[in-house]
């Protein structure tokens, strides 16, 4: 099987150029203005790479428009990284770029990294190397595609493989902005290759079979486990409720009912023993019977509270009278329990020493 090839770009090439970094303003200069070349003769058989205000101009709303910051990185590893497996460190990064009449195209806003620095300081890195696309007929530059430190001026020398690099990524990025695509060669079967894309592979002759196979068995994979959710769901639909595992509304109504009948009779029992018990003791009469029943259906704790703080009557209870004095006062004085509670049944002293009478 052969791999497709890339054909270079019909219209557009790159190019990489190489320039000291300079103390100045603190502003990078990227390339400079009107018509130049590399120091190895480059752009032949173009004549000059041209960067006019108007072409400049373009440049700097297409970086305005860009969501992310420019990189520059070492030795044009960002390029090289698909070929070499290597890491592609920052060394700094821009956002915005500038043109300066007569001068060129800079970078004014740089923001290297601390061991940028370091090597600038030290004198281990001078120049930088932006990296363009330009129009094969007239030479003008279209894009800014990367920029890296090296101390490689003009990068005399580059090989093929860096060149080929260089090329796919701009081609990637060509793609990306609308332009003309690069166009593939390949011997492959039309069937098998629309297939290798529905699949989600390359649709190049490189993908081997293992890898067309597994694509294959993983799709088959997860069309058997959505037929089987459509089953389940299907037969959920179908299938009628079964009665035995749900109860009637009416019948929760009732329970309902009951419980709240339950609930009201546990309440009167336990009313009616704290009474009795209070009645045992002279501490309830007839007349105020209702009024603590009442009490109690509301809360039952508060009438314990109530009955507790009542000082009991042998003479309500049946037994002998303490010489016509009623217990804990002189027989026309109460105690502040029984006071407490004429305030709550809203009965004057002499009401509540009769019995309860209003």
């Amino acid at each position: 099987m052969k791999t497709a090839q890339n054909k270079p770009h019909p219209r557009f090439a790159i190019a990489a150029l190489t320039f000291e970094v300079g103390a100045g303003d603190g502003a990078v200069q990227l390339m400079p203005a009107g018509e130049f070349r590399a120091a190895d003769g480059r752009p032949q058989p173009w004549g000059s790479w041209k960067l006019t205000p108007e072409i400049a101009a373009r440049l700097v709303a297409e970086a305005n428009a860009r969501p992310n910051k420019y990189v520059i990185d070492y030795e044009h590893q960002t390029q090289l990284a698909e070929t070499n497996g290597q890491p592609a460190p920052a060394a700094g990064w821009f956002k915005s770029l500038e043109f300066r009449p007569g001068a060129g195209l800079y970078a004014p806003d740089v923001d290297w990294t601390a061991r940028a620095k370091g090597y600038l300081a030290g004198d281990e890195y001078k120049y930088i190397s932006p990296v363009f696309a330009f129009d094969k007929k007239t030479g003008e530059v279209q894009r800014i595609v990367s920029v890296a430190l090296t101390n490689d001026p003009g990068l005399h020398g580059m090989d093929e493989v860096t060149l080929a690099a260089l090329t796919a990524r701009f081609n990637q990025v060509s793609q990306s902005a609308g332009d003309q695509p690069p166009q593939e060669t390949t011997t492959m079967n039309p069937v098998l290759l629309a297939l290798l894309k529905a699949l989600g592979l390359p649709a190049t002759e490189a993908t081997t079979e293992v890898e067309a196979v597994s694509a294959v068995a993983a799709l088959k994979a997860k069309s058997e486990s959505v037929d089987q959710l459509t089953t389940q769901i299907v037969t959920l639909k179908a299938a009628p409720p079964d009665a035995a595992k749900y109860v009637p509304v009416e019948k929760l109504a009732e329970l309902n009912t009951e419980i709240v009948q339950l609930k009201a009779e546990k309440v009167k029992h336990e009313v009616d023993e704290v009474i009795n018990q209070a009645k045992a003791l002279g501490k309830v009469t007839p007349s105020l019977e209702t009024e603590f029943r009442a009490i109690g259906q509301s809360d039952i704790a508060q009438l314990k509270r109530m009955l507790d703080a009542t000082p009991a009557n042998p003479a309500l209870a049946g037994k002998q009278q303490t010489s016509g004095k009623q217990p804990g006062g002189t027989g026309t004085e109460l105690n502040d329990e029984q006071l407490a509670i004429c305030k709550r049944m809203n009965l004057t002293p002499e009401q509540y020493l009769a019995g309860g009478s209003a």
